[in-house]
């Protein structure tokens, strides 16, 4: 499984596997393990995975008021309501948006949300 860099929040990876000599009982080999090599493959992409989002977050730190709001943002509400169900203003709401955004390395505060539960930094309930 190779990692190959394709952008920079994405990744894509190959596996290649060969026989060391052509020939049709190694083609069939290799065909009747496919599942086998898929699910090697799945595995070792998931491994690969985790890496990449303990490295993206090393060091980002999202408080209780910025998971609340992640959560209604995830759910659908507007900026307006969030504040008034958790009791501040709109520009405080908007200014842990910007925070979150840059944190995260996103623009939209709803891509935002998916990419906390992604991480594991924002669980729904």
């Amino acid at each position: 499984m190779c990692p190959v860099h394709a952008g920079r929040h994405q990744r894509a990876g190959v596996l290649y596997v060969a026989a060391t000599e052509a020939s049709e009982a190694n083609e069939e080999r290799l065909f009747s393990n496919r599942m086998v090599l898929s699910l090697i493959a799945t595995e070792v992409l998931g491994w690969w995975r985790r890496h990449l989002a303990d490295e993206h977050l090393n060091g980002i730190t999202i408080d209780q008021l910025d998971r609340d709001i992640l959560g209604y943002v995830y759910k659908g509400f507007p900026k307006k309501s969030i504040a008034s169900f958790l009791g501040v203003s709109v520009s405080r709401v908007e200014g842990r948006c910007r925070k979150i955004n840059e944190a995260l390395g996103t623009r939209e505060i709803a891509k935002a949300s998916r990419e906390a539960i992604r991480y594991g930094l924002l669980r729904l309930i």
